[in-house]
């Protein structure tokens, strides 16, 4: 594989070359033929290429999730782009044996368990599929959607296990989670001063009350500020470290006028969480954290005091719905109330294998308005799509890997390196935040890629040990 990387730059002159005729011809053959090379060129390059996709799939998450690509047939969401580096994995791996030089590397007995279990946890999801599509007769695009979504997507946990890279590669996380939190301010910074929503026209149909960040952005502005506030307590520059807090607070603030009552919570409790998590891998007292939380804490409030003068009006209607949704809360009003009756029900006539992959749950619900609407919806609760859709089994794959996976990271946090200590925790808030978020929320498409790649960096980083810390990996030729 490694010789592939020999015939990049003519490989590239001709992926120029079939773009531009591509082009002006606009032929879908020259199109796929130009997708063809583009894949053999930028394998060399998969794994460095899975810190630039979480990224983008932090940043850039409203586009990747709901813009799709219309198919023949079917819908190419930018997180499909997980495909190619399971075929990069797929491709080395056969180069690797037919050289002779094996495919994997020895890994730790509980990395190897947390491959095994998210393995079976695939298959199982044939199983399911096939109730959904034979047994209970679901579309054929609402089964493999579900199934793309709980099951293909969790993939994504092996990108960067088994992928072949050199962990100074890992010095990128950093710039990834610095990039996708300016990508998602600079994105709510736009909306707020034009007036938008995040969400698209197809969501109008219903009333809905607008929010300037989708609930997966938010995830992100939650990992960022965590890796932030860790990172003013490491020992760099004061530059750094200004540009740190100041980043941080624009993302609190943010955060405090999305619209979001979880986002309200999750900008106090991350960096409180990411503090907590250094200062017990330091074994130091909580001095310096409050010292650091109320730097930033001061930090929120110059800059929620400029963000409410620059963008008067719109702070003024986000906040104050903010304080509505809080003090007029009505469960009656809310849709997961209608959506968790209408799950748990379906869950009760089938609660072993649940009710087959493809189902689509439709149900009458009031709106703030006091209007009644029906509507095919999701459940706003990723344990409860599992549940309700394969059973108490299928939770209980989902429930092991993810103990596993705490279990396993928990242990091995104090033996990363210091230089990626803020990583880690940033990553690893995020991943607590996502499921807080997504335990209310509906779970995009980018978001569940995002959540599965992040973890499979966690497991890579817990690889690491002091004496290791800049050493190629041991699966590289």
């Amino acid at each position: 594989m490694d010789n592939i990387a020999g015939i990049n730059r003519p490989l590239a002159y001709v992926a120029m070359l079939l773009v531009l005729t591509a082009a002006l011809l606009s032929n879908q053959l020259l199109l796929l033929l130009l997708a063809a090379f583009l894949f053999v060129f930028l394998l060399p390059f998969a794994y460095g290429l899975t810190i630039v996709f979480l990224a983008v799939l932090l940043g850039l998450n409203v586009p990747v999730s709901e813009v799709p690509i219309q198919m023949p047939g079917f819908k190419l969401y930018g997180a499909d782009l997980l495909l190619f580096f399971m075929a990069a994995y797929a491709l080395h791996s056969l180069w690797r044996t037919t050289m002779g030089t094996g495919t994997l590397a020895v890994k730790p007995v509980g990395e190897r368990r947390i491959i095994a279990i998210t393995l079976a946890t695939f298959c199982f999801g044939f199983l399911v599929l096939g109730k959904g599509l034979f047994v209970q007769h679901y579309g054929l695009n609402d089964a493999l959607g579900d199934f793309r979504r709980l099951y293909f997507y969790p993939l994504a946990i092996l990108a960067p296990l088994l992928l072949i890279g050199k962990n100074r590669n890992l010095d990128w996380l950093q710039y990834a989670i610095v990039a996708a939190c300016c990508m998602v301010v600079a994105t709510g910074l736009y909306r707020t001063a034009t007036g938008q929503s995040w969400q698209y026209e197809k969501y109008t149909q219903y009333t809905y009350e607008p929010r300037l960040l989708s609930s997966t952005e938010t995830v992100t502005l939650e990992l960022g500020i965590a890796f932030l506030a860790v990172t003013i307590r490491q020992k760099i520059g004061t530059f750094r470290k200004l540009c740190a807090v100041g980043l941080a607070a624009v993302s609190m603030a943010m955060l405090c006028i999305s619209g979001w009552r979880l986002a309200f919570g999750f900008a106090l409790i991350a960096p409180l969480l990411a503090l907590a998590i250094q200062a017990r891998l330091r074994k130091e007292n909580l001095f310096g954290v409050v010292k650091v939380l109320c730097a930033v804490l001061f930090m929120i409030a110059v800059t929620a005091g400029i963000m409410s003068v620059a963008f008067e009006e719109e702070a003024s209607v986000q906040v104050e719905r903010l304080v509505d949704r809080i003090k007029y809360f009505d469960i009656t009003s809310d849709a997961r109330y209608y959506s968790w009756q209408a799950a748990f029900a379906e869950f009760a006539d089938e609660p072993v294998l649940g009710t087959g992959l493809g189902h689509q749950l439709f149900q009458f619900f009031r709106a703030g308005d006091g209007a009644w609407l029906g509507k095919s919806m999701t459940v706003h609760c990723y344990p409860l799509d599992i549940l309700y859709q394969a059973g108490v089994v299928g939770l209980a794959f989902f429930a092991i890997l993810h103990f596993m996976f705490n279990v396993y990271l928990l242990r091995k946090m104090p033996s990363i390196p210091e230089k990626y200590r803020a990583t880690a925790i940033g990553l690893y808030v995020g991943y607590l935040c996502s499921f807080g978020v997504h335990f209310l929320e509906p779970f995009a498409t980018g978001g569940i890629v995002a959540l599965y790649l992040s973890m499979g960096f966690l497991i890579r980083l817990a690889r690491l040990s002091s004496e290791e810390s800049t050493a190629e990996d041991p699966t590289a030729a």
